[in-house]
């Protein structure tokens, strides 16, 4: 139902009834949740319909829609923001289009509340990129913070993922203790293993000195080559993840969704070799088009703030300039750039206390307040 209510450009009004039926329909996107003070009410299971604000405290300060593939600090924002946060969890990048639209529909219905300002938007991961193209589609909201996202697109996220599997392929195929054996193959995709297969593949990689030992050498290549830090914590956090996002790949688009036919791998002492050597996989037709409406146009006219943590090995920080080198030439945008170094190989592994804080910069901010300075990342 929800792929079949997918809006673009301007919103679409939906009657209540619409609304009320698209809302209860979610259960296959993850979870869906009002968080206050008071405690958290589980919507799915709750919601009747309209007004939305019998389930928001009296005439909250103002309305937080927070969208995230991994918790951000929700039981903390209640108290420390004044926020009344309505939280779409579990947010995939293979569901994105139905999880934008479940999101406008939100908004929609938060519309009839009676909060006296229009909601703010927060997210991380897959989220964050939600929030900006939520922003580009002239959402009825006042600004958006969008935490360690892939904020250039998914199908940036999609290639970095596999061109990062290849290449990581193409320098440890001779390696004796290194085969993939159990991973997502982006060439041969017919029989995908389980997660189980997956997690105990990755941990036997991974397993000791060794095998890392074995292809520590290659480390510094693959990483110039896709962009990624250089460890092994974070090669495998990255083989993990693509292995995971694969299978959802193919329920979700009927195929891969991604061609490196005519990519020029470049950066590593063995460029020849290396382009003639690395495996090619090709996308299914149509599905590259598909992806171009999840990618930011820089062109929103509400505040966006992002938040980056410097050592995310899964939503690289270079992501952030690319945003910028689109926002840059356009007069509709208001974008600043903050960042915080977390040391770890984690993905999104920000501090609450950072989010937090970034969040009552937003809020100070679209309240009319200065537009904060960017921080540590530049334009290109």
């Amino acid at each position: 139902m929800l792929a079949g209510l997918l809006l673009s450009g301007a919103a679409q009004a939906l009657t209540a009834n619409q609304t009320g039926q698209a809302l209860q329909s979610l259960s296959g996107l993850g979870q869906l949740e009002i968080k206050t003070e008071a405690g958290t009410t589980d919507m799915r299971a709750t919601f009747q319909g309209f007004p939305l604000s019998a389930y928001l405290p009296a005439a909250p300060a103002h309305v937080l829609l927070m969208l995230d593939d991994a918790d951000l600090p929700p039981q903390r924002w209640p108290a420390q923001t004044g926020a009344a946060v309505i939280r779409l969890g579990g947010l995939t990048g293979s569901q994105l289009p139905a999880e934008l639209n479940a999101a406008h529909l939100l908004l929609e219905a938060l519309n009839k509340t009676d909060s006296p300002t229009p909601p703010l938007l927060a997210g991380n991961g897959v989220g964050g990129l939600a929030v900006i193209l939520l922003l580009e589609r002239r959402e009825p909201v006042v600004g958006g913070l969008s935490v360690c996202a892939p904020v250039s697109g998914w199908a940036a996220q999609v290639a970095n993922l596999t061109d990062f599997r290849l290449v990581y392929d193409y320098f440890t195929r001779s390696l004796a203790g290194t085969r993939l054996t159990g991973l997502s193959d982006p060439v041969n995709t017919a029989t995908l293993p389980t997660p189980a297969q997956t997690a105990a593949s990755v941990d036997a990689l991974f397993a000791g000195a060794p095998t890392i030992d074995r292809f520590n050498a290659n480390l510094g290549q693959i990483g110039d080559v896709t962009h990624v830090r250089a460890d092994a914590g974070a090669y495998r956090l990255l083989l993990d993840a693509y292995s995971r996002e694969v299978p959802r790949w193919q329920a979700a688009y009927g195929g891969f969704p991604y061609n490196n036919a005519a990519t020029s791998y470049q950066s590593s002492m063995d460029d020849d070799p290396m382009n003639v050597g690395v495996a090619r996989t090709a996308a299914v037709a149509g599905l590259a088009d598909q992806l171009k409406t999840l990618t930011p146009t820089g062109h929103w006219s509400q505040p966006l703030l992002t938040l980056h943590d410097l050592s995310d090995p899964l939503y690289s920080e270079d992501t952030e300039a690319v945003l910028r080198s689109r926002a840059g030439g356009s007069p509709l945008t208001q974008f600043t750039v903050q960042n915080v170094g977390s040391g770890g190989v984690r993905a999104c592994d920000v501090p609450d206390d950072a989010v937090l804080s970034a969040y009552r910069t937003l809020q100070t901010w679209v309240a009319g307040g200065p537009k904060p300075p960017d921080r540590t990342l530049d334009a290109p």
